[in-house]
């Protein structure tokens, strides 16, 4: 198969999946916008907002093992579309609910339409493109699904007023169904393509086996796997707690943000988001030039995440965007990981190895959301969905916490490489 990059093959590969990663990430995080319209209208606490937001978290990560080996066999196009119609039904169940358990099932309905968006578009991108442009198009992907993120803020809030939030989740279901109408009628089969593992004397896959989705042993088994994996899984994870939930009540509802001013931040927050997403390649050559390795540099980026978070959580530094903006800008080198870990994994298995990475952050952003929940709970409210700031605060710190000890160990381990 010719792997050359040409303009047909981005308008119907890296389009339509740079599509499916915007709206996942548009609807992944609506409820930090959404957050204090449940609060008042729905009379929930934060820990039940944080609980039914959080089963995105846990179900997108208890589903990505078997995303993963499904992209291996199935190709993404096939496993993206039944996503996808998952993703629309969540949404018209969150948008018609009225209690925590009607919102958390439709979360939880999301994470799974929303399982493959990154990972089946990673996939994509490595069956259909040569190998030297990766990188510059795995950084558009990305960006593209940022601006989903930036679509989620300041535009969703004003949608919002004119058809309520539950009318902003049918809008957005019925994108979810446009694009898998793109993804069945735009987007080629990949298995067209078959007969190249003859013509290259390569075997042809196994028939699948149900057993093969959680076969990750060969993934799990390696050490700098979680070498790697771990100090920007708590820090990214942090960052999607944060950034998808909890800055939105710190603002509104702690700091006495209006609502507007609070979707302008968080519009502020998603841009440079983007710009972090496109930068990767820069922190890359950086980092070569200036002679440290792409582990060392990541977790350098990461610190000065960690910083501009502790930042945001104390006064008079909280109100300055500037600190938010770089929040958003440096918690893109996660994106570091994926480079490294195509120098370590064989390309047949690159979908599990993205999907069980997707699985470790995310498991994560899960049970950091809700424990910061509970956290803001253990001060009584001032009024309906409105909290002290030391609330916030506090919640803010325990998030903090774990990010430096994730650092710490990091370099731990990479001093440890460097001794030995």
């Amino acid at each position: 198969m010719d792997k050359k990059v040409t303009a047909v093959k981005i308008l119907r590969v890296l389009i339509p999946f740079s599509l499916c990663y915007f709206l996942a990430l548009l609807a992944r995080n609506i409820p930090a916008v959404f957050a204090m319209s449940l609060h008042k209208g729905l009379h929930l606490s934060p820990s039940s907002v944080g609980f039914s937001s959080s089963m995105y978290l846990l179900f997108f990560a208890f589903f990505q093992m078997p995303a993963g080996v499904l992209l291996d066999y199935f190709q993404p196009r096939r496993v993206q579309v039944w996503c996808f119609l998952i993703g629309a039904l969540s949404l018209a169940i969150y948008g018609s609910s009225y209690h925590t358990f009607g919102l958390s099932i439709g979360r939880a309905l999301l994470g799974i339409g929303s399982v493959a968006a990154l990972s089946g578009g990673l996939k994509a991108i490595y069956y259909w493109f040569d190998k030297r442009s990766l990188p510059l198009l795995n950084s558009i992907l990305q960006s593209i699904g940022g601006i989903g993120a930036l679509m989620a803020t300041f535009p969703t809030n004003e949608l919002m007023k004119l058809i309520t939030w539950r009318g902003v989740c049918a809008v957005y279901s019925s994108l979810f169904v446009a694009v898998v109408l793109i993804l069945v009628f735009v987007v080629p089969k990949g298995d067209e393509n078959e007969e190249e593992t003859v013509q290259e004397g390569r075997v042809d896959k196994p028939p699948f086996q149900f057993k093969e989705l959680f076969n990750y042993g060969i993934i799990i088994r390696n050490k700098k796997f979680w070498e790697i994996i771990i100090p920007g899984a708590v820090c990214f994870g942090t960052f999607s707690a944060v950034q998808s939930l909890w800055i939105g009540p710190w603002l509104e509802g702690g700091l006495g943000f209006s609502k507007e001013k609070m979707s302008w931040f968080l519009f502020g927050i998603a841009l440079f988001m983007i710009l972090g997403m496109l930068s990767g390649h820069l922190f890359i050559v950086v980092g070569r030039k200036l002679k440290k390795s792409m582990r060392i540099t990541q977790l350098f980026l990461l610190s000065i995440f960690t910083l501009f978070l502790f930042l945001g959580s104390i006064e008079p530094f909280s109100t300055n965007i500037v600190v938010w903006l770089g929040f958003g800008y440096f918690a893109q080198a996660i994106y570091m990981i994926f480079p490294q870990f195509s120098d370590m994994f064989s390309h047949e298995i690159f979908g599990r190895v993205a999907s069980f990475a997707a699985v470790v952050i995310f498991g994560l952003s899960f049970f950091i959301q809700i424990i910061m929940g509970y956290i803001v709970d253990l001060w009584k409210a001032e009024d309906i969905g409105i909290y002290p700031e030391a609330a916030f605060q506090a919640a803010l710190w325990f998030s903090v916490i774990l990010c430096v000890l994730s650092i710490a160990w990091g370099y731990i381990k990479q001093r440890k490489i460097h001794e030995a």
